[in-house]
């Protein structure tokens, strides 16, 4: 399975509510998660820490994968907080940095 597949699943189980220690354990220390948009947190760009902070909660959302590999996940959401696109990159089989944009969803 690749790296991009192994995040995806480990996203997948934390919005399930079972935590996010699969997740940790797919990202890079020095992971960074940037929002291309306004968003309800404090600022746009954010550590490993908030990242699993904000991912520890249980969400409904819809998530799909667009293209993973080992290198690069892409994958659309949509769910509570709207429609979203994110990037992801991976060095070493870590998520080094997750880029978003999120929207409304066209319903």
């Amino acid at each position: 399975m690749s790296a991009g597949k192994r995040f995806f699943e480990a996203l997948q189980q934390a919005h399930a509510g079972h935590g996010t220690e699969k997740l940790a354990e797919t990202m890079h220390d020095s992971f960074q998660w940037t929002s291309l948009t306004k968003t309800s947190m404090a600022s746009q760009v954010h550590s490993r820490m908030e990242a699993l902070d904000f991912f520890n909660i249980s969400r409904n959302v819809t998530e799909e994968i667009v293209f993973a590999d080992d290198d690069v996940l892409i994958f659309s959401g949509f769910g509570e907080l709207g429609a979203w696109l994110t990037f992801c990159k991976f060095e070493g089989g870590k998520a080094v940095e997750m880029r978003h944009a999120r929207g409304q969803r066209p319903d």
